[in-house]
């Protein structure tokens, strides 16, 4: 009962919070875009802008100065209707991929990428924009990214910026061993360490493991790490190569506080022989600590079978809810699915993770990109999936790849791919995709309700970690140049709905008075929580319980 009251009371204020939020925010759009060229393109990463827009990275192939086509850094920002301001390359004669993106507090920008163009092998980018996407500086971390050998495709690096000091924080990869990188607000290194987790029961030998995505936490200065390891494992009859996902927590200079892996062990092919791969992909920090993470699992049928995983701890790493989801159609047709890299954010507006992903139809193999919104417990709230069906229209397939809270506006940005069956002359083989929902998830076009059936909880064990220090860094060029693209719309509505129509609206769905308002005005009541003091005076009384009954009567518009 204690941990039980312990996270209802922490998901009491956060939700609190997060109603006093939604009220004040501004009306927004939802809308379905793509940007189309005839070059290959793609985006990666999202960040809701302090104007209600968004700035996506990724990857555009263009020809450099003698005509050879390779991947570049792809910016692009979009105003609050969606519509580009400006769209930037940058790169030198080889590949580099932009992987992550943060706004600035001045409104610049922060971008983390990959580039194979300065030194041999990858390496790893910070580069810096102005508001107006203008080049203010960029800097290579030589040998601290090598792609991994668990994760496929590579997750790229991920970044995350400290509030208001602007320090950052940044993931990489060594061989068989992954990195974090901090630095001042030029780039300029503060610490980096290489981490090797040693072969103690259950491991069988030294494991291999890779990250995946980072977040700070803003109080404490800390920061985690979701990610994967690989290990042969003493406990089963059979040992063989398991996968497990992680998180790892780290103090402001970066030794670890804790690591853990989290496991599934229900097998459907051979529970006596469990052998379930689970995948760390993202993970959030909330305001309290506690730390939500989403990744993929295969459900012990590798190449037949893949679903969503979620895991919420306490600031301590230790869960309080764990539960993987089998994708399905409403009419029960099983999909496979999983989300995207570094693509759940903890929304402080109503305390619910949202995870952004992409799912399949095991017959025709057709991607969609889907969200999810769950409760603090991991319940799904809704699932929508976005995209044509195979015999639907042209636009399909589409890749769900980052998810931004629309705070400033509403709902949700998700970032992705989208590609067309019969392609108009102008567009190429793969575009961008932005899609901006409302607070339900609605987009206005190309979507459909999907289910995630949740499943057994998986269990928790406590691995020993050790950093290695690293330190190198090198001035790089200014390659930022404009490029071109033409703005498909699929679908867009001018308002969007922001959150409780009233005080007495205190339960989703939005702008729906019943039971579910009823209950939680009174299990806040009667707890003396911050959800039912309506008046905000701190005294949970008559006066109360007059505001929730006339606000409750006056109804919805």
């Amino acid at each position: 009962m204690r941990k039980g009251f312990a996270m209802y009371g922490h998901q009491f204020i956060a939700a609190a919070a997060g109603l006093a939020i939604a009220a004040g925010a501004t009306t927004g759009q939802y809308y379905q875009y793509e940007l189309a060229s005839p070059d290959d393109e793609g985006s990666l990463s999202i960040d809701q802008t302090m104007d209600g827009g968004f700035i996506t990275v990724g990857w555009r192939k263009v020809p450099d100065f003698t005509g050879i086509f390779n991947y570049d850094f792809y910016i692009v920002k979009h105003n609050k209707a969606g519509n580009v301001q400006w769209l930037k390359v940058w790169g030198g004669p080889e590949d580099d991929i932009a992987y992550s993106v943060q706004q600035t507090n001045d409104g610049g920008y922060i971008i983390a990428g990959e580039s194979k163009s300065f030194e041999p092998g990858l390496e790893l980018v910070l580069l810096r924009l102005d508001p107006a996407g203008r080049f203010m500086w960029a800097k290579s971390y030589p040998h601290l990214v090598s792609g991994d050998t668990i994760h496929a495709p590579h997750p790229g690096v991920s970044l995350d910026v400290i509030e208001p000091s602007e320090e950052i924080i940044v993931t990489g990869h060594i061989g068989a061993n992954p990195t974090l990188l901090f630095t001042d607000p030029l780039g300029i290194p503060i610490w980096n360490f290489q981490y090797f987790v040693p072969p103690v029961p259950p491991l069988e030998g030294p494991p291999t493991h890779a990250f995946t995505d980072v977040a700070f936490d803003q109080n404490e200065r800390t920061a985690v790490i979701s990610g994967t390891i690989l290990y042969r494992s003493i406990d089963a009859p059979h040992p063989t190569a398991r996968e497990d996902a992680i998180l790892m927590k780290v103090d402001p200079g970066g030794i670890p506080l804790w690591y853990f892996h989290y496991d599934w062990p229900f097998d459907r092919d051979e529970p006596d022989n469990p052998n379930v791969a689970e995948f760390g992909h993202g993970v959030d920090v909330a305001p309290d600590g506690f730390v939500y993470s989403a990744g993929r699992t295969d459900f012990g049928r590798p190449g037949i079978d893949d679903g969503v995983l979620m895991i919420v701890t306490d600031p301590g790493g230790m869960p309080f809810g764990m539960l993987r989801y089998q994708p399905v159609e409403m009419d029960g047709t099983v999909l496979r699915g999983y989300p995207g890299y570094a693509s759940i954010e903890f929304d402080r507006r109503f305390a619910t993770p949202v995870v952004a992903g992409t799912i399949f139809d095991i017959e025709t193999f057709a991607p969609n990109a889907f969200l999810m919104l769950t409760d603090p417990m991991l319940m799904p709230f809704w699932v929508n999936a976005y995209g044509d069906t195979p015999a639907s229209g042209p636009a399909w397939p589409t890749w769900g790849e980052s998810v931004a809270i629309g705070d400033i506006t509403c709902g949700w940005g998700m970032a992705g791919r989208v590609e067309h069956q019969a392609p108009p002359p102008f567009l190429g083989a793969g575009d961008n995709y932005l899609v901006k929902t409302e607070d339900n998830g609605i987009s206005g076009c190309l979507e459909r309700p999907i289910g995630m059936a949740p499943e057994m909880p998986g269990i928790e064990k406590l691995l020993p970690v050790e950093p290695l220090p690293l330190f190198q860094f090198l001035e790089l060029p200014n390659l930022l140049r404009d490029v071109q693209g033409q703005e498909l719309q699929h679908c867009y509505y001018p308002t969007c709905y922001t959150g409780p129509c009233n005080l007495a609206d205190l339960a989703q769905l939005w702008g729906v008075l019943d039971l579910a308002d009823v209950n939680a005005f009174v299990v806040g009541f009667l707890g003396n929580q911050p959800i039912a003091d309506l008046n905000n005076d701190g005294i949970w009384d008559l006066a109360d319980i007059g505001l929730f009954v006339s606000n409750f009567n006056a109804g919805c518009p």
